[in-house]
């Protein structure tokens, strides 16, 4: 009988620890969010450089280039007792949401409590243009061009063209990864309000029109003919004399 009432005892304490997925249903203690997300083009322009071989003296020119960027910037107003926001993304052609994860140092690598400012905490990311796989259920689909933006050791990798939906998830709790057969699965111990409405950005934001300068050109100099003069003393007869006078332009040399 006191074994029983020992197993009983523990099960009940096991069921305390239960770990609230970051998914779940809120109890509607927490308000679902309000937040924005932008996507700012940030490209800009390198310019051609010059400069002279060391070795050799030869006049060389580095060619100017266009850096596309973009900046992911997302603006949630805060709310009292909440110590973590989530974000996850989907698209129009999505059957599910990806979670936004990412821990370097034991703290969680997107819109932490410890980023906010006042009323507002902000999440903001650089993205450059890039080539990248994707995949679809694991499956390897197509090589495309995009726009990734690294955060700690992951990145959100982003299609051009693409419609991309956010949500924002406010949690009085602590981010963790619980371990599953295959991986390793996000979650939050605590409590969690409802998701946000949903915002939408389009990659990309606008591109600039942004052309490296032109590389000069230097012309080689030609001598200039600045007159000729033709001197024939007879029309008839003998020609005693023919002077043909030459000159150029030394400036241009």
């Amino acid at each position: 009988m006191a074994s029983v009432l020992i197993l009983v005892m523990a099960i009940s304490s096991l069921a305390l620890l239960t770990v609230k997925p970051a998914s779940a249903q809120s109890t509607n203690a927490l308000s679902a969010p309000t937040f924005t997300v932008t996507l700012t083009n940030t490209s800009y322009a390198v310019p051609p450089s010059y400069y002279i071989d060391p070795q050799t003296g030869a006049n060389i020119t580095k060619v100017g280039y266009l850096v596309k960027q973009e900046n992911l910037t997302f603006s949630i107003q805060n709310q009292p007792n909440i110590t973590y926001y989530g974000i996850r993304w989907t698209t129009p052609y999505m059957k599910s949401w990806n979670f936004i994860e990412g821990f370097i140092g034991g703290d969680p690598m997107n819109a932490t409590i410890q980023q906010s400012s006042g009323s507002t905490t902000t999440w903001a990311l650089t993205g450059t243009s890039s080539t990248f796989p994707i995949y679809d259920n694991g499956s390897f689909v197509n090589t495309v061009d995009g726009y990734t933006f690294p955060f700690g050791f992951e990145e959100l990798n982003f299609e051009s063209g693409a419609q991309i939906e956010f949500q924002v998830q406010a949690s009085n709790g602590s981010p963790i990864y619980v371990p599953t057969i295959l991986d390793e699965h996000f979650s939050v111990i605590g409590e969690v309000s409802d998701w946000s409405s949903t915002q939408t950005i389009t990659i990309p934001a606008s591109f600039i029109s942004a052309s490296p300068s032109p590389i000069p050109t230097s012309t080689p100099a030609v001598p200039e003919l600045t007159y000729c003069t033709l001197s024939i003393v007879a029309l008839f007869g003998t020609v005693t004399a023919i002077a043909l006078v030459f000159r150029k332009n030394m400036s241009s040399v």
